[in-house]
């Protein structure tokens, strides 16, 4: 209860921060719903995990390609505008790519497939304007943990109501029909991200001919810098796994559905939203687990619970025994990601942590690509050989998160340790 207060105090007390989590949380509605449509979609036309399973490895192909660039551009820009830009952007993609498929069902996947390479095309810049903007609508970092709690909290109730409202669409319309509402959330999205009262100062940048003319040596300065703090680049890799869990659930959804429920539309969206209500369950005890349990033990824990609940769910459990381990794997992902995700930002400094990010998503870029097409098949084999794998998956992490927060590694609190960049911001300046 006190710490729902605390919680409930500071969002009262800061407006950005109001701002930012609410136009997170209609944005997420429509993400939410575009994903569950286009997965619907792709596998009722193929009946097959794979289709899935490209079109989340197309994601993760053009954020591969994009990242490097977009973690320049939000470092060097305002990055309000950018997600401003960014939603609005998918707004009018999503929304084209129902209105073509409701007009002619029978078009091409092609299609379908060429929008989702732009619609990726914007999502790192999204994803790295966001992370680098939140530390600087709060006062100090003190406060991080909490806005970082509250914005996971919307971000959850958007996925939440998305999925409710999804599986209605789909069930009495078609996933066109569902495509075109989610794209108008984003039209929304894109107004409240407006309303943020911040810009960012760019005046040192100015100077300078274009963000290409020192695009390299930003990045040789960073690269060299973070390579003396090894521990930065085990908590980049370790933080990719609760990534991996969301993409897992993502992949396993629609087919767990198809073979083990028959087919219900409606138990897409109950175990959709059992992930999401797991994640905002968790979130007003975050701050007080955190410091009970430590931050090393905090993301080990997290890692082990979604991949203990994976392999359990192997075995073909009755719908509401499902529905409940999913609130558990929302509430054990959301956990660990916003404890790495806080670290990652109070180390950094706002000067670099758009490209710090994209580092990050550079790493779960790689493994995506590399892991999803082999459980994409495995699902395809057997639902029961999908669960054992993606389980064992996140099992590794587990262990390894357990390894390198070992005092032999790199010490006590190794997710802790500040990024020292005060000598490559003199070069640079």
């Amino acid at each position: 209860m006190k710490n729902g207060k605390m919680i409930l105090s500071f969002l009262k007390n800061s407006r950005n921060i109001r701002l930012m989590a609410l136009a997170i949380f209609i944005s997420n509605i429509g993400s939410g719903m575009q994903l569950i449509a286009v997965s619907k979609l792709l596998y009722d036309k193929t009946n097959s995990a794979t289709s899935i399973g490209i079109v989340i490895i197309l994601q993760y192909v053009v954020m591969f390609l994009v990242q490097f660039v977009s973690g320049t551009v939000v470092d060097r820009s305002d990055q309000r505008k950018i997600l401003v830009i960014s939603d609005f952007a998918k707004g009018i993609l999503i929304t084209g790519a129902g209105t073509i498929f409701l007009v002619n069902p029978d078009t091409g996947l092609s299609y379908l497939f060429i929008i989702l390479i732009i619609v990726n095309f914007v999502v790192p810049f999204f994803s790295n304007a966001q992370f680098t903007l939140t530390p600087e609508l709060v006062n100090d970092k003190d406060e991080l943990l909490q806005a970082n709690s509250i914005i996971t909290t919307l971000f959850q109730a958007g996925q939440l109501i998305g999925s409710a409202i999804v599986a209605s669409i789909i069930f009495f319309m078609s996933p066109a029909a569902a495509l075109i509402i989610s794209g108008s959330m984003f039209f929304i999205s894109s107004i409240y991200f407006r309303l943020i009262k911040y810009s960012k100062k760019i005046k040192e940048y100015k100077e300078h001919k274009s963000i290409g003319a020192d695009f390299f040596e930003d990045w040789k300065y960073l690269i060299k810098k973070i390579g003396k703090e090894k521990s930065v680049l085990a908590h980049l890799l370790i933080s990719s796994g609760d990534y991996m869990a969301v993409n897992i659930f993502n992949l396993m959804l629609i087919p767990v559905v198809a073979v083990h429920y028959n087919d219900n539309s409606f138990y897409i969206s109950l175990f959709d939203s059992g992930f999401a209500v797991g994640s905002m369950i968790i979130v007003a005890f975050i701050a007080s687990f955190s410091k009970k349990l430590g931050t090393n033990y905090s993301a080990v824990i997290g890692l082990f619970l979604q991949s203990i609940i994976l392999l359990i769910l192997s075995i073909n459990v009755h719908v509401i025994f499902a529905f409940l381990l999913l609130v558990v794997y929302g509430s054990a992902n959301s956990f660990s990601i916003t404890i790495f995700n806080t670290n990652l930002q109070k180390r950094s400094t706002s000067e670099f942590m758009g490209r710090i990010n994209s580092v990050k998503n550079f790493i779960v870029s790689i493994l995506t690509i590399t892991l999803i097409p082999v459980l994409s098949r495995m699902f395809d084999i057997s639902i029961e050989y999908g669960f054992l794998a993606s389980g064992l998956v996140l099992l590794s992490y587990s262990f390894i998160s357990f390894l390198v927060g070992r005092n032999f590694v790199f010490g006590k609190d190794y997710l802790s340790k500040a990024i020292h960049i005060e000598e490559i911001k003199k070069k640079l300046i």
